[in-house]
Order: C-alpha cells, then sequence, then structure tokens
C-alpha cells in the first residue's frame, strides 16, 4: 500500500531558510518507500525555494483547506498522512528531529491501516496525534491524520470555507466520527510535535491558548454536518467521487422524462449518477435518455416487470454512496441534493424534505408539508411517510430491504416505513426539494384505492408488535410533532415558479459580477438583454453588476451549471399571463432595487436622508464634494447605468443626503448651471418640498 504525506506552509519573503529547513526535516522523516508533498502558500515575490520535486506552491488567496484538497486528489497512493503544517517563522529552525524517530512515527501511523476493501465500511483508522501540547494551540486537535485517499475524496476533504481554516483538522476528525468511522484513537509513545520546534508558534500555555483551542472547538461544534464542498470543490471533477446515484424507474413517460433529468443535471451539487431503467416503454423513451449527452447517464431497459421490479434494478447497478430517490415525471429542484447532503449529521442517515404539487395544465402550485420527526410515533399517529422524491438516504439500505415487488403502488410508503423499523433515522431538511406534477397518468390517479389500501396495511404491520397501550402512546406523540414553520404558501410562485416546464412560463435570468465573462462561458450572448452597474463615485468602487438574460429554457439552465456558473437567479412569468416582463430583464425594474438598497444605505447612518435622482451622467464638477468636511450634506454620490437591447440605455446620478431639504440647493444649482438633467425621484422622510418645486419651476427660486 503506498502512502503519500502531505503538509502545508505559509511563507513569505525572507524565510527561505525555513522552509528548506523544513524540507530537511520532513525528508530525514519520511520512511524512502512513501512520497512526499508540501505545499508552500506563497505571501510574496521574493520566495526561493529549493530546487526539490516535493513542492506544490500555491498563490497566498489560496485557502488552506483547498490546498489541501488538490494535493489529495493529485496523489495517486493509497494512503494519506496529513500534517498539519507551521506558519514558517523567519530565521533557522532551532533544535532537531532524529531521523529515527521521524521514521518510527510515520511509520507506525501506516501500520494502522484497516484493510476493508470499500465503502461504506471505511478503508482509514484514523490516528490522531495527540498529547499534552500545552504550550501551542494544538492541544485537544490532531497534528496528523491517516486517512486512505479513497475516504479522504468521499468526505470531501478538508472544509474549504475561510472561518475553519484554523481548525480544519479537529473539524475533519469530528466529521468522520459523525460518519461511524472512528472506533479508537491511538496515542504514540513516542510523539514527534513539529510546531513545537518552530518557535514562530510557540504561545502562552494558558489565557492565549485556551481561547484559540475555545473558539476553534465552538467552530466545530457549530456545523455538526458530515459533508462539505458541497457545491464548490477545489478539486477538479475528473477526481471527484460519486456520491448520489440517482434512479429513475420510468414506463412510457417520454413526454415528461427529458425536463426530469434536465433538472437533475441542473442541481448546484453535480457529483452524482443518473441510473434510468425502462420498464419496457413503447414510446420513445430510449431516444429521450440517448440524446442527452451525459456520461453520468445510465440507460437500462427490461422486459415490463412493474415499478418495484424497475426501481430494485436500478438499485442494483447504482454506485453512489448515498440514494437520491427521483420519479420520471417531477422536476428536481436545484438546491435539492445539496440540501438532503448538508442535513446528514452524526445522529441521522437519511434525509426528506417538503415539496410542492403543480397542475401540468394551469401551473396551480400547492404546498405539501410534512412533519419534522419522522419515524415509528409518526407512523403509529396517521401513518404518514415523506416525499418519495425528497428521500436522500445509503444505497446500502435500498439493495438490501428492497422495494416489495407484490406491491403495484404504494411501494414507496412500504419502504420507507420498513426503514425505520430497520433502524434507520431521518431528518427533515426542513426545505421545498421538488415540484410534483399533477396529471392524469399518476398511479395515485390509476390505481389510488389499492395505494391507500397498501398504506394501511403497511401501517399497521409497523405497529403490530406494540400492546394497545403502547401504539396509543406512539400516536399521541406522533400527533405532537410540528411542521416547518417559515414555508410559506403566498409566495409559491414567486420561489417555484421559475422551475416550472418550458411550456408554462416565460423564464429569465439574473447574473450578478463578471457578466462578459459568463456571458461568454454560458454562451448566452444571444439572449442578453441587459447589462447594469452601480458606481460609487467616491472611490471608484464598482458596487453592482448585473446581467439579465431571457428566453432561458430547462437546457439554458443545464448549461449554465455545467460552466461552473453559480448565483445565477431565476424569474418567471406564467405564459398565460403576460402582461409583466421578468424583473431581471426590465431595466427599470433592476434601477428601482439599486436605488432602495442606496436609500436603505443612506437611512442606516441618517435616518433622515434621502435620495435626488438625475438623468446626469457620471461626476458633476460643480458638487466640489473632494475634501469636504463632515457636515457636507451629500453623503452619498453613485453612477447607476443599464444597457439593453440594441440601443437602449438608462443612465442616473444618484445623490444622497442627510435630509431631504438639503437637496433643495443641490437641485437649484442644477438648474442655474443648466446642467442637463431631470428630476427623475425624490425619495425620503417627505417629497411634497420637490413636488411643489417641480410645479413652480426655476423662476420660483
Amino acid at each position: 500500500m503506498r502512502t503519500h504525506v502531505i503538509t502545508l506552509i505559509r511563507c513569505g519573503e525572507g524565510q527561505d531558510s525555513a522552509v528548506e529547513a523544513y524540507l530537511d526535516l520532513l525528508t530525514s522523516a519520511v520512511p524512502d518507500d512513501h512520497d512526499l508533498t508540501v505545499g508552500v502558500l506563497v505571501e510574496g515575490p521574493e520566495v526561493e525555494l529549493p530546487s526539490a520535486a516535493a513542492f506544490r506552491v500555491f498563490p497566498s488567496d489560496v485557502r488552506t483547506g483547498a490546498a489541501y484538497n488538490v494535493m489529495a486528489a493529485e496523489s495517486d497512493a493509497d494512503f494519506l498522512i496529513l500534517l498539519d503544517g507551521p506558519v514558517l517563522p523567519a530565521g533557522e529552525l532551532h533544535g532537531g528531529i532524529p531521523a529515527r524517530l521521524g521514521r518510527q512515527w510515520l511509520a507506525s501511523m501506516g501500520r494502522r491501516v484497516i484493510a476493508t476493501p470499500s465503502l461504506p465500511t471505511p478503508l482509514s483508522h484514523v490516528d490522531v496525534v495527540d498529547g499534552d501540547f500545552s504550550r501551542d494551540v494544538h492541544q485537544e486537535s490532531p497534528l496528523a491524520i491517516g486517512v486512505s485517499t479513497e475516504d479522504y475524496l468521499h468526505l470531501r476533504g478538508f472544509d474549504e470555507r475561510p472561518t475553519l481554516s484554523g481548525a480544519l483538522f479537529m473539524d475533519f476528525v469530528a466529521r468522520m466520527r459523525r460518519a461511524g468511522w472512528i472506533c479508537d484513537t491511538h496515542h504514540l509513545a513516542e510523539m514527534i510535535d513539529v510546531a513545537a520546534l518552530l518557535p514562530g508558534l510557540r504561545l502562552d500555555p494558558d489565557e492565549t491558548s485556551q481561547r484559540v483551542r475555545e473558539r476553534r472547538r465552538e467552530q466545530v461544534r457549530v456545523d455538526g454536518s458530515i459533508y462539505r464542498n458541497l457545491t464548490v470543490w477545489a478539486v477538479p471533477p475528473e477526481k471527484r467521487p460519486t456520491l448520489v446515484s440517482v434512479p429513475i424507474a420510468t414506463r412510457d413517460r417520454a413526454d415528461y422524462l427529458k425536463e426530469s433529468l434536465l433538472s437533475v443535471l441542473a442541481q448546484d451539487f453535480q457529483e452524482f449518477e443518473i441510473v434510468v431503467v425502462d420498464d419496457g416503454s413503447d414510446d420513445h423513451t430510449r431516444e429521450v435518455v440517448e440524446g442527452i449527452d451525459d456520461v453520468r447517464i445510465t440507460y437500462i431497459r427490461q422486459d415490463a416487470k412493474g415499478i418495484s421490479a424497475a426501481r430494485n434494478r436500478a438499485a442494483d447497478a447504482s454506485v453512489g454512496h448515498y440514494t437520491a430517490v427521483h420519479d420520471d415525471d417531477d422536476i428536481m429542484l436545484p438546491w435539492r441534493l445539496s440540501t438532503g447532503l448538508a442535513a446528514l449529521d452524526g445522529s441521522h442517515e437519511a434525509t426528506y424534505g417538503s415539496w410542492v404539487n403543480f397542475d401540468d395544465e394551469t401551473a396551480q402550485l400547492q404546498l405539501h408539508l410534512t412533519p419534522v420527526g419522522f419515524g415509528r410515533d409518526l407512523i403509529a399517529h396517521n401513518g404518514q411517510t415523506p416525499g418519495h422524491a425528497t428521500w436522500i438516504l445509503p444505497t446500502r439500505m435500498v439493495q438490501e430491504l428492497r422495494y416489495d415487488e407484490s406491491l403495484s403502488s404504494s411501494i414507496d410508503h412500504n419502504l420507507a416505513i420498513r426503514s425505520v423499523l430497520s433502524g434507520l433515522r431521518w431528518r427533515h431538511t426542513q426545505r421545498v426539494l421538488y415540484l410534483r406534477r399533477v396529471h392524469k397518468q399518476q398511479v395515485s390517479q390509476t390505481d389510488g384505492r389499492r395505494q391507500r389500501s397498501t398504506a394501511i396495511l403497511t401501517r399497521m404491520n409497523s405497529t403490530f408488535s406494540a400492546s394497545f397501550a403502547g401504539r396509543k402512546q406512539m400516536a399521541t406523540r406522533g400527533k405532537e410533532l410540528s411542521y416547518p414553520q417559515h414555508l410559506r404558501k403566498d409566495t409559491l410562485f414567486a420561489e417555484y415558479g421559475a422551475y416550472l416546464p418550458d411550456r408554462l412560463v416565460v423564464r429569465s435570468a439574473r447574473i450578478n459580477g463578471l457578466v462578459g465573462k459568463k456571458i461568454l462561458a454560458m454562451d448566452l450572448h444571444d439572449k442578453l438583454d441587459l447589462i447594469a452597474s452601480d458606481m460609487d463615485l467616491d472611490t471608484d468602487r464598482p458596487l453592482a453588476e448585473a446581467g439579465g438574460v431571457g428566453r432561458i429554457q430547462w437546457d439554458d439552465m443545464v448549461d449554465i451549471r455545467a460552466a461552473g456558473i453559480l448565483g445565477v437567479s431565476y424569474e418567471a412569468s406564467q405564459r398565460s399571463e403576460l402582461t409583466r416582463d421578468p424583473e431581471a430583464t426590465d431595466p427599470r425594474a433592476w434601477l428601482q432595487g439599486r436605488l432602495g438598497k442606496a436609500l436603505r444605505d443612506v437611512k442606516a447612518a441618517h435616518p433622515a436622508g434621502a435620495l435626488l435622482v438625475l438623468t446626469a451622467e457620471g461626476d458633476l464638477p460643480w458638487l466640489q464634494l473632494d475634501g469636504r468636511p463632515e457636515e457636507h450634506p451629500v453623503v452619498l454620490r453613485r453612477s447607476m447605468s443599464v444597457n439593453f437591447e440594441e440601443n437602449g440605455r438608462l443612465s442616473v446620478l444618484v445623490l444622497g443626503v442627510r435630509h431631504p431639504r438639503d437637496a433643495m440647493p443641490l437641485l437649484r444649482e442644477a438648474v442655474e448651471r443648466g446642467v442637463p438633467s431631470e428630476v427623475i425621484a425624490v425619495s425620503g422622510a417627505s417629497t411634497r418640498l420637490f413636488e411643489s418645486y417641480q410645479q413652480r419651476g426655476s423662476d420660483a427660486m
């Protein structure tokens, strides 16, 4: 088994000798049959590194977790030893490290690998090098971690958020414990505290270290999840393992299937596979699936054996650690997979959520909430189970329990209840996760009576072993379970309407920041409706840039995600209600939103503040605001512009003042100087003064 030792150091100008000494220390300690990579975050242009193949140089703005993750992904070794690298001080290293002890330390970690075949039983037996490091911040935090490369990438490596950069090792070990992968912690007889050899890391053993340790422990406790970097990950896509399988059983639903598949491909989490099992379709289902060019889609055709057999066939072909059930006529909301994975923790192995029904003809939406706390109590109360297409659960659980092939309906209800009886613990994500299409071909429409009777029988079986009093207590507890309180029924179209089928809505997209670059990456220049900007004239700093793209289809949403573009928001209008344009492509709506933001900025510092908006463009020299004293009435100057259609343009100058009366002299001076401007709007505590001024005209001043 090949082992790769990886560490990371941060250094700047004048630290060359410290880098070289640290490399010598490691190379003397690492056995000859181990690979070694030292990542270097360079904080200056003058650093000269020794010419060694062991170095992997990163720019200083790369986050610590991302650097470790890239180096781990580049490794072709079976096992990783991750060392918590120091911030190198200037000058020479003091003290030394006996090569014998160093080799013994690293080799002993390598010997403690449990060589089991594959997940879900991990390859790794994590070694945490710890002890009484009271002189530095490594107390109660591992100095080194031994982990298989497969397991490290399965957990998606170190958290790349900057808030956890100082607690990466502690956090990773905590996540492995939540996943059930750590069954012991080894305390080595001869420990090597590499960081202690570097005087720049030494801290007082009392309050300073204690505060740092408490802060790091709190950082780890705040987020109890297992998986990180779900939407943005530094690891190259080709190195990322498949974490989720999305099985789709289908028969004669070709007209719905394409949008169902596209909704999966448009997910913000992308490390999935789709397994489509065609249960003897007579329509063009094969052509629909094969018409989508994505290697993550597997198509399997079988003779018609029923939906349960098709789902079991898909489960047997799945390779993802988790299964996210999906139906061939439903639409998966873009955050469905990432939300379900993020909700997994040490107490729950499966997740679920709520959903919204939509009428396939009228686009009418209806919210369906599920209680928080699915388990035997809820089953005893009313037999309710989570919506099938909201599930994320271990694939092995589906493969072992299997769908009951003697049933033709309510098979999901049956499996969910049996999973609870098998000990699976479910957690509510508190979000809407998919749109359920209501149409005449649904099983609930064609086989509703049998579906209800199957559900009743399954519910009875789940509580059969309990006494009458026990069933009554369970039902009472189930009745007391709450529903998500923050999900609203009055904003359904605004929140989810943009993800309805193309034929039901007109859809637009809003892109924030680096609009030109993103438009080229998405190849949507022919659909660009506007580019808008908001510039602070006092600092010459752009505050916002946005692009509006119209006529967006589901194919486009997939392409946008494939291009790696995140943060795109979608808006829609029903095709039967085209009396309004989507806000994202309405230049006046964009300006109105930015004006509202500017007014809030002014009022945050000056509660009676107001805005004066002129159609002038750019700076106005007559304002003479450079070096203005603190009491000057103008507290904000912005230039906002929107380019739209072929030659359309809206441009305004926005002046923020402390009080509405302060805008009068500015307006008077603009008129006297003949500045080509027009009062568009005045917002603030009162507008009557300006309305009367406009009516009187400049002669009245």
